[in-house]
């Protein structure tokens, strides 16, 4: 994504999470597409820590962490929006 393109991207990810943000507390997403395998990684450290009980950021942390697990080679990282 060139600079030009990521501060676009960058704007409308903001302007996004304006609109929803006044109904959704928290938005998870990410800049670059994910392979399938380190979506489904993301999710299941992530949702797992949630269903026990652990706080939002903890959580992202977690998924993220699945993702380095999962594949190392993953440049895409998701991204945490908190109102």
């Amino acid at each position: 994504m060139t600079n030009g393109n990521a501060e676009k991207f960058g704007e409308r990810i903001e302007k996004d999470y304006k609109l929803i943000g006044r109904f959704i507390p928290c938005v998870v997403g990410h800049e670059d597409e994910l392979a399938a395998k380190s979506s489904q990684a993301f999710s299941i450290g992530f949702y797992k820590a949630i269903a026990s009980g652990r706080e939002l950021d903890f959580a992202f942390k977690l998924g993220q962490n699945a993702i380095r697990l999962e594949n190392p080679d993953e440049k895409g990282q998701p991204f945490l929006l908190i109102r």
